[in-house]
């Protein structure tokens, strides 16, 4: 099964925690969920294995994705020290 087949059986949600997980070690995403199949799928992407290839195309992705607005409100923005 190659890299591209293997994503596509992903949800998002499923992809997109498990290439937070691969990318820095110390990251440790926190994804809401209301019902347990949810929180079933979310908790499987622990054990998704990427190939090297699968992380470079995700990242370039996520790379060339823009984002907009702030994560925080001002208010909450001027605690932060940025």
């Amino acid at each position: 099964m190659t890299g591209k087949e293997k994503i596509k059986m992903l949800s998002p949600a499923q992809a997109s925690l498990a290439w937070l997980l691969h990318r820095k070690p110390w990251i440790v995403p926190v994804p809401g969920t209301k019902n347990v199949c949810r929180l079933q799928e979310n908790m499987s992407a622990a054990y998704v294995d990427f190939f090297d290839e699968d992380m470079e195309r995700l990242t370039r992705r996520s790379d060339e994705t823009p984002v907009y607005g702030g994560c925080y409100a001002s208010e909450m923005e001027r605690m932060t020290e940025r």
